[in-house]
């Protein structure tokens, strides 16, 4: 899922990864990517950056510092003010990557995982370990290009965002796997289906749409937004990512009876009727999917805009299952 959501399509060496090792806690499993991928990076080579440093020395070297400099001889020291570049490790990338696995060290991750985090520390030793900025994490991401690095900075990105370190780091999240910050994965699986499905249907157009309810409509109204919509000249697909547990709900007037979530049907089928308005003459389909749980869902209502299906997920099996399933669920 993290690599599609990272805009990385999974090829042999970043799949390998994510099924290198047994730990089955998303936490573990997270903190051991990010360990193999330091490895890796260690093995062909780390990242290196020019430092620029600063120092008021007797012997000159760099570039001289002229305005303090003159104030260091008003002063009666015969020190120069100089500035130098060096050739380290100890840059930015490397940083976010330390200070991640510090951060997973301080978690209750597992013996095997702690293990391979303490090897990767290790490995990134001449790295100081200080905190970074979200932007300048984000700068580094930009700037990179293996395949290691985007991988482990994109975790860096994860972690910040969930606030596991930092200055307004929760403890409580320290004791919780990752898949736990509901808001986190929500926004996870989200964009992993929407990168899904644009690697995989390379002839449609792919992406959320914005749906105005009318001209007048006031600040404090919300926008109408789709999660993902797959369109092409003649059918409009909209999908909904619902990652929640409640596809189905207990309602105590019906006895306790469980049926579909019906906030979730009425908000797909108001997409439906915007999508149907704007694209007259096309084909008008809406899906809400949810990760399985403890249950399965599987039901299509017919509509006066289309087919509305509700499905469940399986994600607990092999690659090419869930792979099947979510193409499945698509309008042949």
């Amino acid at each position: 899922m993290m690599m599609y959501a990272w805009n990385m399509w999974p090829v042999s060496s970043t799949t390998y990864l994510g099924s290198s090792t047994n730990a089955v806690a998303p936490l573990d499993r997270l903190a051991y990517i990010l360990a193999d991928c330091i490895v890796r990076a260690e093995k062909s080579g780390l990242t290196h950056e020019y430092i620029t440093s600063s120092e008021e020395t007797l012997l000159p070297r760099g570039r001289l510092q002229l305005a303090r400099t003159i104030q260091l001889r008003a002063n009666r020291d015969q020190r120069v003010a100089v500035e130098t570049d060096e050739y380290s490790v100890d840059c930015r990338p490397n940083r976010a990557l330390r200070e991640a696995v510090e951060t997973f060290l301080r978690s209750s991750v597992g013996k095997q995982v702690r293990d391979r985090l303490l090897v990767a520390r290790g490995a990134l030793a001449r790295v100081s370990n200080e905190s970074l900025s979200l932007r300048d994490i984000h700068a580094s991401l930009l700037d990179s290009r293996r395949t290691e690095y985007r991988i482990g900075l994109s975790i860096s990105i994860l972690l910040k965002q969930s606030r596991f370190f930092g200055e307004d780091a929760s403890p409580l999240l320290h004791e919780s796997a990752v898949i736990n910050d509901d808001v986190l994965f929500r926004r996870l699986y989200e964009k992993f289906l929407r990168e899904f499905y644009r690697f995989n249907l390379r002839n449609h157009v792919v992406g959320g749409r914005q749906y105005c309810w009318d001209k007048s409509t006031s600040s404090s109204v919300p926008v109408m937004q789709t999660d993902i919509n797959i369109e092409d000249q003649t059918s409009v697909f909209v999908i909904d990512a619902k990652c929640t547990h409640r596809s189905l709900i207990s309602r105590e007037n019906l006895g306790g009876r469980w049926t579909l979530n019906s906030n979730h049907l009425y908000q797909m089928f108001a997409y439906m009727a915007y999508a149907g308005a704007q694209n007259p003459g096309k084909s008008i389909a809406g899906i809400l999917l949810y990760p399985e749980y403890d249950h399965s869902v599987d039901e299509t209502i017919d509509t006066r805009h289309g087919p509305l299906r509700a499905k469940t997920i399986n994600f607990s099996g092999n690659w090419e299952s869930v792979c099947s399933q979510l193409l499945d669920v698509l309008p042949h």
